[in-house]
């Protein structure tokens, strides 16, 4: 009912849901905001506060930037993983695991094309600039994905992510549980013989 949905999903599918129950979590989420805030008003005001917090009120602020261009410029579609907004920003495949990059500026957009091995896209007058990459959206993940297609998911984003442009491997939970990060920040944890996920605020 809060129009996730309706901008989840592909393009020419159905809309979908995110694969976890988003609303109840982010409902949590605000409610512990919401929570911290009063606390700290009845500390300085001796006043108490009644917090009102709703799944689909919280679905509807988490419309964010969507919510925004539908204001600006009607309705929003389903576009995958792409951006509506920023591009290059989505999801590719290489010749093992699959990436997403998320290019947020022309300097980020120069370091990745250069790191391909293709610099002078970023002089394409079809790509100098974001609102040109935008324009020719398809263009543009025809030639990265060319470009990615024989490289190792993992280590190309290792390279991009050392050259300071946002990238990731897209990984599955098993894949998550033994990622060094994730490991690292003790995000898998066993207690009373059980596995389960840490909190995200330790």
């Amino acid at each position: 009912m809060g129009g996730l949905m309706s901008i989840t999903g592909e393009p020419d599918g159905e809309p979908q849901k995110v694969g976890v129950p988003i609303a109840d979590v982010m409902a949590g989420m605000y409610a512990s905001v919401a929570v911290n805030a009063a606390l700290r008003h009845a500390a300085v005001t001796g006043q108490g506060q009644y917090i009102d917090i709703g799944m689909m009120d919280t679905t509807v602020a988490m419309l964010a930037n969507a919510g925004m261009n539908y204001l600006h410029d009607g309705m929003l579609g389903r576009l995958g993983n792409a951006h509506p907004n920023i591009c290059p920003y989505d999801a590719f495949a290489t010749r093992s695991v699959g990436v997403f990059i998320a290019v947020g500026n022309d300097g980020q957009f120069r370091r990745l094309v250069a790191l391909l091995g293709r610099a002078e896209l970023a002089d394409d007058p079809r790509f100098v600039h974001n609102s040109e990459r935008l324009a020719n959206a398809a263009a543009l993940k025809a030639e990265l994905e060319a470009l990615l297609a024989t490289r190792d998911g993992e280590a190309i984003a290792q390279e991009l992510m050392r050259a300071g442009v946002p990238c990731g491997p897209v990984l599955d939970v098993g894949g998550v549980r033994t990622h060094p990060h994730a490991l690292h920040r003790e995000r898998f944890v066993e207690a009373g013989g059980q596995m389960g996920v840490a909190s995200a605020v330790s």
